[in-house]
């Protein structure tokens, strides 16, 4: 009898090593691709902020805009 509760123990130890091997191979897998899917935001991300950058050295220079005072300005502030 002791030796039949040996062996179940033993499989039951066997079998929740298996399992927390599964999960952990699962868990690299998924960091993986993780790790895989940011690579690739990362590269979309730069190159958005190239193009950006390009376009700004496009853009004409920088103007500086005054305008007269402000409505609350006129009137004395409220």
């Amino acid at each position: 009898m002791s030796d039949h509760r040996l062996r179940a123990q033993a499989e039951k130890r066997k079998q929740r090593l298996r399992h927390q091997y599964s999960n952990a191979g699962a868990l690299v897998g998924r960091s993986s691709n993780l790790v895989s899917r940011t690579s690739i935001d990362l590269t979309k991300t730069q190159q958005v902020a190239k193009q950006c950058n390009d376009r700004e050295k496009e853009l004409p220079a920088k103007q500086e805009i005054s305008f007269g005072k402000s409505q609350v300005e006129k009137h004395g502030g409220e």
